[in-house]
């Protein structure tokens, strides 16, 4: 991966991978919430799917709608700019 997710990789040394670490996995388990914080069979999901090629790229689409796919508790709300109704 080129690049850095946060600041604090830079200034604190931390890898990238601890970092989304700390906010995925580690923090939900932080919260006790031990149904969500990876990608895996049986875990809730919410995913936002974006159309750039690098996260770098994320500053260049400010103002236009890059995502291209959104996912909320595992199943597609969000495909090419249409909508499904997602059951509670």
């Amino acid at each position: 991966m080129i690049g850095t997710v946060s600041p604090a990789t830079d200034r604190l040394a931390v890898r990238w991978d601890d970092e989304l670490l700390a906010a995925t996995v580690n923090g939900a388990k932080a919260l006790g919430l031990t149904d969500r914080g990876a990608l895996a069979p049986g875990q809730l999901a919410d995913i936002q799917i974006w159309d750039i090629p690098t996260f770098e790229d994320v500053i260049y689409r400010l103002g236009n709608n890059a995502v291209e796919t959104v996912i909320k508790r595992g199943k597609i709300a969000v495909s090419d700019s249409t909508f499904f109704a997602i059951p509670p």
